[in-house]
């Protein structure tokens, strides 16, 4: 988890956020950011934090203060929490740190107990400290102090070494603990994270060890927590299992994806009406192994697969398939494919899959979806392809693939489609070409490594607004012809959110063009952040000018700018 985190935000960490800032844009992403930065150690942010804390104390101590930090250092209230964690967490065997902050934090809650901000950053420091003693001694203080407990106890449950520090007292001073009035904050925190058949066990027995000392109240609550570990053991080993029964072992590793899909949908196209609301699907995968192995192992979902058409090669040879021993395994979405030879490590290999799939005749459960239920400005029906892998089974009902955030990989998509219709996928379209029988074919570039649940199509009868942002790249808005112009607002955004992210992180969005789809329908009337095509329900995509009020305006701002700052995060999400 830890490895997930720092990957995850350390691209946006910089040292300027150190800097104080005239702009509340800055200030309110620093004051939440760098508490998370110092906590994983990403760049320079812990050196900082301890410099500015010795700043702190040493502001304070030349003024005398005794009633705290809030008045008696200039630096700026916005790092607060940031410093005062790491000086907690990257404290001295004497525990100097945390001392003086324990003092400080007593002197706000005495002298400033209406000035919040300050005794809560001083106590979010405090609780990121991993020393037993440092959380005992802060339990200590909790159960004498006059604030609310589940402010108290609610920021220790986050932090890992709490809990048997948290027991341990419990054992040690058993009756000042059951006749604090916040012992249901207390347990809480305890047992936030119990979820096994030990914890279980172990509460189980301190439970009953304790039972001739508590009274209803107190045997209430035990009870209470006792079956909340027990639901959620229950639930772990029911559950979790089969979760990581599905989860590929790792041993495939994706470098490339050719894919080739045909959706069987109302329009020019001519099809037998046995197709409708199918698709035709090719893949082709470029792979490597990280050990030797005779298998292949692959997600796959609502796909019919012939294994007479699973092609495996290498450097232009074909590698046999035991096509007998081909099996898919329905309720986990896996496919395996036996190979006649071992495949090696530093050897590439190509696979190509034939199949046909199906579409969901409506956004509801994601995946390979339709929208169906609306009509185009000149009063017919209309019908609209696309895909949601954010919601239900994932790129796996699209092609065979590697179907975890953590296996990236180039994508290369092109779109057979009716030929009146547009195509849209994540990257640039590089041609379309008209087909025999109303059929089209759409190429779009190769894309940059990426995972599979964020690869997007739609094809519909399309209308777009477009604009180049300040920062060179192609914004366009799309929805079902007709109601573009209701489109403006939020291409807008968009624009100005490509380029605030670009300058404020100091990265470049990373593709040429983001595309945006206001549908008539999509899963959980929600949107999604498929890398540069975003697709989401018209109601968050879109405003009408003459009727639009400020809160309807700040909700698609704020739906549009989220999703288009997700471009960003995309790149670098593992």
């Amino acid at each position: 988890m830890k490895t997930f985190y720092k990957k995850t935000i350390e691209k946006a960490y910089s040292a300027k956020l150190w800097e104080s800032s005239a702009s509340w844009d800055v200030r309110a992403f620093a004051s939440v950011y760098l508490p998370v930065a110092v906590k994983y150690n990403i760049g320079d942010s812990v050196q900082r934090a301890l410099r500015l804390f010795n700043e702190v104390i040493n502001d304070c101590r030349a003024k005398g203060s005794t009633n705290g930090t809030a008045w008696c250092t200039s630096v700026p209230m916005d790092f607060h929490r940031a410093i005062y964690c790491a000086a907690a967490k990257h404290d001295d065997d004497s525990n100097t740190n945390f001392n003086n902050l324990l003092t400080y934090y007593s002197q706000e809650v005495l002298a400033n107990p209406y000035f919040y901000q300050e005794y809560r950053a001083l106590l979010y420091g405090m609780t990121c400290s991993e020393k037993e003693s440092q959380i005992t001694n802060l339990t200590h203080n909790f159960l004498s102090s006059p604030l609310q407990p589940s402010l108290l106890f609610d920021s220790l449950k986050f932090n890992p070494a709490a809990s048997d520090a948290l027991l341990s007292e419990l054992r040690a001073r058993t009756d000042e603990v059951l006749g604090y009035a916040g012992l249901s904050a207390y347990l809480d925190a305890m047992t936030y994270n119990w979820k096994s058949q030990r914890r279980l066990n172990e509460f189980a027995a301190l439970h009953n060890s304790l039972k001739h000392k508590l009274n209803q109240k107190q045997e209430e609550l035990f009870n209470q927590y006792e079956n909340r570990i027990r639901y959620s053991t229950e639930w772990s080993e029911e559950f979790m299992p089969s979760v990581m029964k599905w989860m590929l072992s790792g041993n495939i590793k994706p470098q490339r994806y050719d894919v080739e899909i045909r959706p069987y949908i109302p329009g020019s196209a001519q099809y037998k009406s046995g197709r409708n609301l199918t698709f035709d699907g090719k893949v082709k995968i470029i792979f490597k192994v990280n050990s030797a192995s005779d298998k292949i192992v692959l997600n796959a979902h609502r796909l019919l697969i012939d294994p007479h058409d699973i092609i495996l090669s290498s450097n232009n040879a074909e590698i046999g398939i035991h096509t007998s021993q081909v099996s898919q395994d329905y309720d986990n979405a896996l496919l395996t494919i036996p190979t006649a030879q071992m495949m090696l490590p530093g050897t590439t290999y190509e696979l190509t899959v034939t199949y046909k799939g199906f579409i969901f005749d409506g956004p509801h459960r994601g995946g390979v979806v339709s929208n169906h239920n609306y009509y185009e400005y000149n009063g017919k029906q209309g019908w609209i392809f696309s895909t949601d892998f954010e919601n239900g089974p994932g790129a796996r009902t699209l092609m065979p693939c590697a179907d975890e955030p953590a296996y990236k990989a180039v994508v290369q998509m092109t779109v057979r489609h009716p030929a009146d219709m547009k195509a849209l996928s994540n990257m640039m379209n590089l041609g379309t070409v008209i087909e025999k029988d109303g059929w089209a074919a759409t190429k779009f570039a190769e894309s940059p490594p990426m995972s599979t649940y964020l690869i997007g199509i739609c094809v519909g009868h399309f209308a777009s607004l477009s604009t180049i942002s300040k920062t060179g790249v192609l914004a366009s808005a799309y929805s079902w012809t007709g109601m573009e112009k209701y489109l403006e607002y939020s291409l807008m955004v968009m624009a100005g959110a490509i380029d605030f992210t670009s300058t404020y992180f100091d990265y470049p969005y990373p593709l040429k063009k983001l595309d945006m789809v206001a549908l008539p329908q999509h899963a959980n009337r929600g949107a999604m952040e498929n890398w540069g095509l975003i697709l989401g329900h018209y109601e968050l995509l879109s405003a009408d000018p003459e009727y639009v009020d400020i809160v309807k305006l700040s909700k698609v701002g704020n739906v549009v700018a989220h999703e288009t700052v997700h471009m960003v995060n995309n790149v670098n999400l593992f």
